[in-house]
């Protein structure tokens, strides 16, 4: 037979409290009626009162405790109250569904009031839902059951590939020399975000970063294709990236959980290595930097002028296309773009290529949050409107940078009159004004 001790949690902000005179945890039988189904249905507060009663009076076994905290209170525990397993052939889904079921029985609240988010182990490591309990755990082990008000179970953080392909860019530019660098990342690079999302542990160390990157840059699959595109070999492009954010997911958790890894999926793994990491201390970190440079976007002056200013904007990105196709749609690459911006006296001196490359990512984004990124099919590629909030954002930057006290918006007229004036647009408007007339 089978007992665990559960701790119901908000986010996880440390490990589990301890506890001064913990319970004796043994163990008693789970009645067939919960038990009945592979994966169980959400159990009725009156059920579960009934089957522990039951139990209560089998045996004077003494069952584990759950002890609850609310959603954000840093682990302090406002109620406790006992929860049987039985045997332990439930899976941890119902773990999560019996804990908040008993947590809205006993509060009074309406059934379903709670919804689990994540059952993770006593080191706060999340747990696949689906494991069966005795077949991972022993006798008085704890479990950490996380919670909300609901609505959607078990949310998984919806990390997409846009927020990948952001934080690929970034990384790209991080000690660059030249924007033709951009978007190839080196190993340094890649040691770099695993070290910053904090994927580099002990048990993992940097070695295995290195190890993993040169197997991947040096595998026939990447080196055949790209050969095949004519890219470079020393490289990661944003498809060896995520393999090898594939393969770094796979080893560390091995490192870091043998005992358990070869009952995990591969997505869980990589699951694991995006939460835990990459969400949890490397997005983070850019979402900061764009709401630096979200103001200027709320400035209805800023939006005038730049309104007025629009086919300045459209003149001026023109000019930078390195091959002029009137039928086509106008992007130009953001590599190209910076020479550019080094003629107009601007990168280098007001600002430095990882900071370019985090404007640029406000030109292509809607928001600042990273579970909302787009994936971009021309990740670099500026149209019109992107190339018109390049813009906007550089002078957010070099407006904050520079702590000018003048309004935004008179510093905006002022910068984009430079780069017209350096761009050589002002007097082509001029001759089209003087045609029109």
């Amino acid at each position: 037979m089978f007992g665990t001790w559960l701790l119901i949690s908000g986010p996880r902000v440390g490990p589990a409290p301890a506890c001064d005179n913990p319970p004796a945890l043994t163990l008693a039988t789970l009645r067939p009626s919960i038990t009945s189904a592979p994966h169980p249905a959400y159990p009725t507060p009156a059920q579960l009162t009934r089957d522990d009663a039951d139990l209560a009076q089998a045996g004077p076994a003494l069952p584990p405790w759950i002890h609850l905290s609310p959603l954000g209170s840093g682990l302090s525990t406002e109620d406790s109250f006992e929860l049987y397993c039985g045997d332990g052939h439930q899976v941890l889904q119902w773990v999560g569904y019996a804990a908040c079921s008993r947590l809205a029985y006993k509060r009074g609240e309406l059934y379903g009031r709670y919804v689990p988010q994540s059952v993770s182990n006593k080191d706060g490591q999340a747990m696949d839902i689906d494991i069966v309990l005795n077949e991972m755990f022993n006798d008085g082990d704890e479990l950490l059951v996380e919670f909300s008000g609901g609505p959607q179970p078990f949310r998984v953080s919806n990390l997409t590939k846009g927020a990948l392909q952001m934080i690929f860019l970034v990384q790209s530019a991080e000690g660059a020399t030249s924007g033709e660098q951009l978007g190839q990342m080196t190993l340094p690079q890649f040691r770099g975000i695993m070290s910053l999302s904090k994927a580099i542990t002990p048990r993992f160390p940097p070695e295995k970063v290195d190890e993993i990157f040169t197997n991947v840059a040096t595998s026939e699959q990447t080196l055949a294709r790209k050969v095949e595109n004519k890219s470079g070999v020393s490289t990661f492009d944003l498809h060896d990236f995520m393999a090898g954010l594939v393969h770094t997911a796979h080893h560390r958790y091995a490192a870091e959980n043998p005992l358990q890894s070869g009952y995990m999926m591969l997505s869980f793994k990589l699951a694991s290595l995006l939460n835990e990491c990459l969400s949890a201390h490397a997005f983070p970190d850019v979402s900061r930097k764009l709401e630096r440079l979200q103001p200027a976007t709320h400035s209805s002056p800023a939006a005038l002028l730049m309104k007025r200013g629009r086919k300045l904007v459209e003149l001026t990105l023109d000019s930078c296309q390195l091959k002029r196709c009137k039928a086509s749609v106008v992007r130009v690459d953001l590599r190209w773009l910076c020479t550019h911006l080094l003629r107009w006296g601007m990168l280098g001196r007001d600002f430095n290529l990882q900071e370019l490359c985090v404007i640029g990512l406000f030109a292509k984004q809607k928001g600042t949050d990273f579970e909302t990124f787009v994936l971009h099919s021309q990740p670099i590629d500026y149209n019109y409107d992107e190339f018109e909030k390049l813009l906007l954002g550089i002078a957010s930057h070099m407006h904050t940078a520079k702590k000018r006290t003048e309004p935004f918006e008179e510093y905006l007229g002022g910068m984009m009159d430079m780069v017209f004036k350096k761009a050589g647009v002002l007097a082509e408007v001029a001759n089209l004004g003087d045609q029109d007339d």
